[in-house]
């Protein structure tokens, strides 16, 4: 039968449920998350190939693209948390894509999907209290596209969205609403 979570001893904390799992390679396995069965807690590993297929499909890096989390040379970790306009409740399941600088939101969508993969700098979805991180970190200096969706919200396209100067912090934080369709 097909296997719909993987359980693992590593430590799946408060925030990082919807979060992405990479392994040693930077290649990304499976979408952490957290279950309790008869009172004890289990740590759990969604595998991608039952991730949702835009997720699939954008999301997958090989390791020569992925690169750990890290500030230094210049990198700014981009991160923030994603609300309902509406109710200003905290949204999960929203997927966050930065593009390569230079690519527009227009020659994204139009590219074939079997090239989105290449066009995308960075990319990160949001857990259950609506927060994320993009991985890998940006580059200053950069300006970077930004796409924003969600099943059943307006998708967010908004170009040179994300502009980062030398004076920018190594941590930059955004809130970001969505507006159901």
């Amino acid at each position: 039968g097909t296997v719909l979570a993987v359980k693992t001893d590593a430590m799946v904390n408060a925030g990082n449920s919807g979060g992405s799992a990479i392994n040693d390679k930077g290649e990304l396995i499976g979408v952490p998350s957290a279950g309790v069965n008869n009172e004890d807690i289990m740590f759990l590993l969604v595998p991608t190939n039952l991730a949702s297929p835009l997720f699939k499909e954008v999301m997958v890096r090989t390791a020569s693209t992925a690169e750990p989390v890290d500030t230094q040379q210049g990198k700014v970790i981009f991160a923030g948390t994603v609300y309902d306009i509406d109710t200003n409740r905290p949204l999960e399941d929203v997927t966050i894509l930065l593009l390569n600088p230079g690519t527009t939101v227009q020659a994204f969508l139009d590219a074939p999907r079997s090239q989105w993969s290449r066009m995308i700098a960075s990319e990160g979805s949001s857990n259950y209290r609506g927060s994320f991180f993009v991985n890998p970190p940006l580059l200053r200096g950069d300006t970077y596209s930004l796409i924003v969706v969600r099943e059943g919200y307006s998708p967010l396209f908004i170009d040179d969205a994300v502009s980062l100067g030398p004076e920018d912090p190594d941590f930059v934080e955004q809130k970001i609403t969505m507006q159901r369709e």
